[in-house]
Order: structure tokens, then C-alpha cells, then sequence
């Protein structure tokens, strides 16, 4: 029994004996840690700080490294506010005060290399340990982190090193030995620079012209006080310009610890683009008598360089362009017919709440509103544009168009912007004497009526209108009369034949990369085309003058396929086939039409 005793004593004896070495046993010892500058206050946040640690680790595993700096004496528990860690899990210098609690924050400090000598003891004894040294360079956290905490003049470094990923717990409980604490003072004024843009109308955006204000704000984060503190004129650079107009407000102020002063500086908006200020704010130390100058806010990581301001995007004012549209152009008596505004923004700023006027009616004959606008307003973005549309009941026989125009506000300055008066189309209200149908006739019992002959001098037309042929196939209409068709050409005519030098030329009312008003080569073709159906030898020897007078640049025989709004400059040289086939048919049929003995020789 009494060997037995002794035995269980040795046994408990070893153990006892040997506890802290399993305990410790691959806990990295922190030999030295030493900070490049000592005091991180000088010579500013923006500039990196140098840790260099040196420990004693297990040379048969991994060691990890965890370090923060932190308004606290002792090791926080994640996601502490104020404590701010700049060596982590997630990396080097990638400062974050968020991680979530619970997840690893270990950062391989080095990796197991059983081959290296032993030099050095562990936390736990192990003798099987080896010496390393790594750098870390770091900025010095963001001063909000903890100026929104305490007093921002006691600061704290803690570095933490494990032989596995430090946890939640791990970070809280290492011990002395795998630990490591120190603490400075910024025992000197020192001033933190933060300016930010302020409009009454739009922060991030201003118009070309428009006077704005730029707000910088300098607060002392530092322990002393700072006499004399300014700002001087803030620079900029961006693709816009600007220029300096005046500053508002007391030029010097002395701040003490904590406190904080504005400056304001007014400037005009040159030309569009974005652009962004930097500036540098300075003072007297009260202690020293030094010159002290803020360094630029600036994000956590990139902090050489760094940009003090948003950006603040200069826009060309917003500037509305309108068009109105009447549709179906004929448009049965008692039926309903739309109007359509198109408000484009040219300017680059937003108009807000643009809104059409009142539609005014235009013409002898007679409607009724049945609904809109709708939309009533809209908010149009720079380079967009917004559809108003109106329904209307014909209630009078004759023509009718419209005018109207649109206004809004610049998004930027809230002045008041109007478009153009825009004139609409006229729509032909008519008295629909039949029921539209389509009479399809059988060819079988169909008789033909023979085309008179052709004659080749000049002189009344071969085929005057309307003739009113039947042919032996085909759909024949007769839901229209021959003055019905005559009235809608008559139409055509004054809504999109325009005079011109020489001759005249048919418009092409739809915006092409905003121009309206172009003519196009078809339409010059299909005008030739009715022309001759409609018996206007006039009409066709003009189109036909503009034709000729203008080249394509491939051939002198072809029409340009767009020809700018002043009726004289080539926008798109090459030619439309379609529109040369119309051309040569037309011609073909102003032939047989008249013949060729008059001013032009059709053939």
C-alpha cells in the first residue's frame, strides 16, 4: 500500500511538474517590440509607423500575431468601438474595428520550420524553439475611430501572438508573456484636417456659372492649443475649373485640445466637369511655438497623397428643347386623336418638375379635350427626354394644329428654365361620308377602263388626276374619295415641302442625333413620286432642281443620303438605293406623265 502511495505521488509530482509546459508548450514569447517613430503623432497619421517585433516561437508550428491600437489600457474584446486593429486575420494595414466577434483574427507571424536551430524558450519552457523578427508597417488609424470615443490624447498599442488563430476569448486572455503593451500622449497641439462641400441646392452637383461654397473643417485633436489656425485657399484638380471668389468668416481662431473651427470659401463654376479640393491647414503649437500643419483627411490605408473632398460634378444647366406631334394626320369627324410633346434636356444638370403648358389651338377647326397630359410633370435627366401626351375628340371639319411649350427647374440652381413654343402638325378633320371597307372585286367580271394615249409633247398631262383606272388585280379602297386624297397631299405639302436654293426640298420631321428638320433622300423620292401621281409638274421640277444640285461624293448622278436642316451642308454623303430607284422611277413616270420637251429631259 505504501508503494503503491508513492507511486501515485510521483506520478502527480510530474505532472504537477510538467502542467505549465503542456499548458504554454508552442506559446510564442515576445522578446521586443520597437516603434519607428516612437510617438506616431509626429509626423502625422498619414505617414506610415514601422513595428518591428521579435519573439521566441516553436519551431515545430505555426505562430500567429494580432495588433491594435486602441484608446484602452487592456486588450478589448472584438469589435470594441475604439479599438482598432492594424495587423489581423484579414491582413496588414487593412484597419477594421468591425470584426465580427468570434472570428479569427491570427495573422501568420511565421511558419513551422523544424530544420532551424534552437536558440531560444518558449512561454511554455520548450526549449525547441527558434528566434524570428518581422516588420510591419502601419498607419496609424483613421483619428475618428477614436475621437468620437474619449479624448483623443492617450492613445494604446497592444500586439497578441498564438500558436493558432486568436479568437474572441484568445485575444482578451493571453498572458503577459505572449503579450505586449505600450501607450503615448499627444502632448502637443495637432490639427485634423476634414473639409467638406455644402450647397443649398445640390452638394455633388453645381452648374457651369453657379457660386458655391466649400466648408473645411479643422479640429485640434491634440493636447496643447493651436494659435493662429488657418486655412489657405484650397487647390483643386479634376476636368472642370473653377475660380476663387472670396472666403467668409474669421481668417485665424485658436483651438484648444478637442475643439474644432469651419472655414468657408466661396467659389464660381468655369467650365463642366468633376472636380475635387485639397488643402492645408496650419497653426502655432502654444507649448513650442512650432508651426504645426494638418495633414489631409484621408482613407485608411492610401494615405499618401490623400484627397481631402468629394467630388463635385460642374454640369451645363439643364435647357429644354420641344416638339409636338398630331396623329393620325386625316382623322375621321366625332374620332379621337393624341398629341404628343417630346421635351428633351440638352443641358447636363436635372430639370425637375417640367411641366407642359396648356395646349393652344391652332387652325379652323374644332376638338375636344378628352384626357391628359399624362404624365402632368417628370424630372428629366440631362440628355433625356419625357413624353406628354393628350387625347382629343374631333368635333369640327377643317384643319387643326397646336402650340404649346414647357418649363421646369434646374436641378442645381432652382431657377425656373421654359423650352421653345413648339407648333404641331395640323390634323385634317373630315366627314367620313362611307363606311371604310375594302372591295375586293373579281377579276373574272372586272372591266377595265383603257388608258388614254400617250402623248409625247408637253403640254396637258397623259394621266391628269384623278384618273381612277381599275386594274385587273388588286384591293381597291373605298373608303376614301379623290378630294379626300387631294386634301391629304394639299397637307403633305405645306407641312413638309420647304423652299429651298434651288428649288425645294421635303423635311424629315423625326430628330436624327437631335438635328431635326434634315431631309432625307427618300423622302425627296417619294415627294417626286405623289407629285406625279397628283399631277404637279411644279412641284417635281423643284424636288428635282435640289437633287441635282447636290452630290453624293460617289457619283454626281446620286443624291447625299442626309442633308443638314439649312438645306446646303452634306451630313452623310453615300447614297440611299432605295431612294435612287424611286428617283430613276419617278422620272420614268414624269415621262409618261408630261413627256420630256420641257425644262428637264426626264429619259
Amino acid at each position: 500500500m505504501i508503494k503503491i502511495n508513492k507511486f501515485i505521488i510521483n506520478v502527480l509530482y510530474i505532472f504537477i511538474f510538467l502542467l505549465p509546459v503542456f499548458i504554454f508548450a508552442g506559446a510564442p514569447r515576445i522578446i521586443s517590440v520597437t516603434i519607428d517613430p516612437a510617438n506616431p503623432s509626429y509626423p502625422g497619421f498619414c505617414n506610415p509607423v514601422r513595428i518591428t517585433v521579435t519573439a521566441c516561437v516553436n519551431k515545430y508550428t505555426n505562430s500567429y500575431i494580432a495588433i491594435a491600437f486602441s484608446k484602452y489600457s487592456t486588450r478589448q474584446t472584438i469589435a470594441t468601438p475604439g479599438q482598432v486593429f492594424v495587423v489581423s486575420y484579414n491582413g496588414v494595414s487593412v484597419g477594421t474595428e468591425t470584426i465580427n466577434p468570434g472570428s479569427e483574427i491570427g495573422y501568420l507571424f511565421s511558419a513551422a520550420n523544424a530544420s532551424a536551430p534552437n536558440d531560444c524558450t518558449d512561454c511554455g519552457g520548450d526549449t525547441s524553439s527558434r528566434t524570428v523578427t518581422q516588420v510591419y508597417e502601419v498607419y496609424f488609424p483613421d483619428p475618428r475611430y477614436f475621437f468620437n470615443y474619449s479624448t483623443p490624447c492617450d492613445f494604446y498599442l497592444h500586439i497578441g501572438m498564438k500558436d493558432s488563430y486568436l479568437g474572441i476569448n484568445d485575444w482578451v486572455g493571453l498572458t503577459t508573456c505572449q503579450s505586449y503593451t505600450t501607450s503615448f500622449t499627444f502632448d502637443s497641439a495637432y490639427l485634423y484636417y476634414d473639409p467638406t462641400y455644402t450647397d443649398i441646392v445640390a452638394p455633388a452637383t453645381v452648374n457651369v456659372g453657379q457660386v458655391f461654397t466649400v466648408i473645411a473643417s479643422v479640429t485640434n485633436i491634440g493636447g496643447g492649443t493651436s494659435f493662429n489656425t488657418t486655412i489657405d485657399p484650397l487647390s483643386y484638380f479634376g476636368l472642370g475649373s473653377v475660380s476663387f471668389v472670396a472666403r467668409s468668416g474669421p481668417t485665424y481662431v485658436t483651438l484648444t485640445s478637442g475643439t474644432s473651427n469651419t472655414f468657408t470659401f466661396v467659389y464660381r463654376a468655369d467650365t463642366s466637369g468633376d472636380v475635387n479640393f485639397i488643402g492645408n491647414a496650419k497653426g502655432l503649437d502654444s507649448t513650442t511655438g512650432n508651426t504645426i500643419q494638418a495633414q489631409t483627411s484621408c482613407t485608411y490605408i492610401n494615405c499618401g497623397g490623400c484627397i481631402a473632398t468629394n467630388f463635385v460634378n460642374i454640369q451645363t444647366p439643364a435647357t429644354l428643347q420641344a416638339s409636338i406631334n398630331a396623329y393620325p394626320i386625316p382623322v375621321p369627324l366625332g374620332s379621337p386623336f393624341t398629341v404628343v410633346m417630346s421635351v428633351t434636356n440638352t443641358g447636363q444638370a436635372l430639370a425637375r418638375n417640367v411641366t407642359p403648358s396648356a395646349l393652344i389651338k391652332l387652325g379652323p377647326g374644332n376638338c375636344s379635350l378628352i384626357s391628359g397630359p399624362s404624365p402632368a410633370s417628370a424630372d428629366i435627366f440631362g440628355g433625356a427626354a419625357a413624353y406628354f401626351t393628350w387625347t382629343y375628340s374631333a368635333t369640327g371639319v377643317s384643319s387643326v394644329g397646336f402650340n404649346a411649350n414647357s418649363s421646369g427647374y434646374d436641378g442645381n440652381t432652382g431657377e425656373l428654365i421654359t423650352s421653345n413654343n413648339a407648333t404641331s402638325n395640323l390634323v385634317f378633320i373630315y366627314v367620313n361620308t362611307t363606311t371604310p371597307t375594302l372591295t375586293l372585286t373579281p377579276t373574272a367580271t372586272q372591266t377595265r377602263t383603257p388608258a388614254p394615249t400617250y402623248v409625247t409633247t408637253v403640254g396637258p398631262a397623259n394621266y391628269p388626276f384623278p384618273i381612277d383606272c381599275d386594274y385587273a388585280n388588286g384591293i381597291r379602297i373605298t373608303s376614301y374619295n379623290s378630294q379626300d386624297l387631294l386634301n391629304m397631299y394639299n397637307y403633305w405639302k405645306s407641312l413638309y415641302v420647304l423652299t429651298a436654293s434651288p428649288g425645294k426640298r421635303v423635311r424629315y420631321t423625326e430628330p436624327i442625333n437631335g438635328v431635326y428638320n434634315r431631309t432625307l433622300s427618300e423622302g425627296q423620292a417619294y415627294g417626286m413620286l405623289l407629285a406625279v401621281y397628283f399631277n404637279d409638274q411644279a412641284l417635281f421640277n423643284d424636288l428635282w432642281a435640289f437633287k441635282v444640285a447636290r452630290s453624293s461624293g460617289k457619283t454626281s448622278q446620286l443624291m447625299p443620303w442626309i442633308i443638314e436642316n439649312n438645306g446646303t451642308t452634306i451630313v452623310d454623303q453615300n447614297s440611299a438605293p432605295e431612294a435612287d430607284f424611286d428617283f430613276a422611277f419617278a422620272l420614268l413616270m414624269a415621262h409618261y406623265q408630261w413627256g420630256s420637251g420641257g425644262t428637264y429631259n426626264y429619259q
